[in-house]
């Protein structure tokens, strides 16, 4: 399936013109990579091992909760980048060729982990609870236990190994929806339609707070998380601005400032966090999320510009790259390592820390990059002129 553009094949949209990036966008691997990283250290605070150190321990924490925000916005911003690349090189998007693609990148790595896990259920007698993997099987993890409005059933006590999959299943439900309104709206309409969501996310979390209370809210809720989507999808169409472009470009010519500014707002975030979680206050977190997602948008826009210096170096070195390339799968292992079952090394700090890059690393090569390979397949072809 594809469909027309609302503009005509080179001609310059209100809201799109060419891709501002060569074919390949530097910092993304890196940022992937660094995100990965905290997730795994963050659940790795909970385990033996951990150093009984408490600064240390905050900083991961800080680090940590950024890290699926972070994954979200490069998610959205890659992928309307994308979207956008295509129409405008073939003058149509393929809804085929996307999913299947999409497909291809997803399914094989995180199926393979849940039948792992599966097996390992009655083998190592883990609290797995068959509904856990088929909810994240079917991307409805989010939902499960949480619920529309809350904690609906409390979860098993192996529903950890499972938990990371309400991530996926966001990510999943955006992948469904965003690439049909891509096709389906007048160009001129993508980038106020976004807009008014991002400004309107924040307040439906607001409204579900006031009916449900803080400790009733489902943060896990596709609705309530799709402002850091849609601010990374948001970038993109802003880097086909030309207007935009210009104050873009002004976080490339003074990259310390970009960062200094996306730092000083996630700071701000993790700051309003400490105090939620010490118990100051909770009407902030309904407006957090949103300021996370614009320094987080600020990060991307910065590192995706720098070509040069020591920030391109410490985002595109070989470690970074390497850690990047692995990211995905690091994601979807790194909770088998860090629950609280096993009773062993390979749920010990350092321990796990090894197995979970080990199993990460395998997982990649083995399974990821065999089917990501197949992905070429699915590349539409510009269309001929008559």
């Amino acid at each position: 399936m594809s469909a027309q553009p609302a503009n005509p094949p080179g001609a310059a949209g209100p809201t799109t013109g060419r891709n501002p990036f060569g074919p390949r966008l530097p910092g993304l691997d890196g940022l992937r990579g660094l995100a990965a990283v905290s997730i795994l250290l963050l659940h790795s605070t909970g385990c033996l091992g951990w150093p009984d150190w408490k600064p240390l321990t905050e900083v991961v924490k800080a680090c940590g909760h950024t890290a699926v925000p972070l994954f979200f916005v490069l998610s959205g911003f890659l992928i309307t980048h994308l979207l956008l690349d295509e129409e405008e090189r073939n003058g149509q998007i393929s809804l085929k060729n996307f999913y299947a693609r999409r497909a291809l990148r997803i399914l094989p790595a995180s199926l393979f982990y849940l039948a792992v896990l599966a097996v390992l259920t009655p083998l190592l007698k883990l609290s797995v609870e068959w509904i856990e993997i088929i909810a994240s099987a079917t991307w409805w993890r989010n939902f499960l236990y949480n619920g529309w409005a809350g904690w609906a059933v409390h979860p098993s006590e192996g529903a950890h190994y499972t938990g990371h999959y309400w991530s996926l299943s966001v990510e999943e439900h955006f992948y469904f929806v965003w690439p049909l309104l891509v096709i389906w709206l007048p160009r001129r309409w993508r980038l106020p339609l976004l807009g008014s969501l991002v400004l309107l996310v924040p307040v439906w979390r607001a409204w579900g707070m006031y009916r449900q209370g803080f400790g009733g809210l489902n943060y896990w809720r596709t609705d309530y998380m799709l402002d850091h989507l849609l601010g990374g999808a948001s970038l993109a169409l802003l880097f086909r601005l030309e207007d935009a472009r210009k104050w873009l470009r002004a976080l490339a010519s003074n990259p310390v400032l970009g960062l200094a500014l996306a730092l000083g707002l996630i700071t701000l975030v993790s700051s309003a966090e400490f105090l939620i979680h010490h118990g100051v206050t909770n009407k902030i977190n309904t407006l957090s999320g949103t300021v996370l997602m614009v320094g987080l948008v600020v990060l991307v826009a910065t590192a995706v510009q720098i070509q040069t210096g020591w920030i391109y170096l410490a985002l595109n070195n070989r470690l970074m790259l390497w850690l990047g390339k692995i990211s995905f799968s690091l994601y979807l292992w790194q909770e088998l390592f860090t629950g609280h079952e096993f009773h062993a090394w390979p749920e010990q700090v350092p321990g796990n820390l090894v197995c979970a890059m080990l199993a990460a690393t395998a997982s990649c090569y083995l399974i990821e990059r065999p089917f990501l390979n197949l992905r070429g397949r699915f590349h539409s072809r510009p269309q001929s002129v008559a």
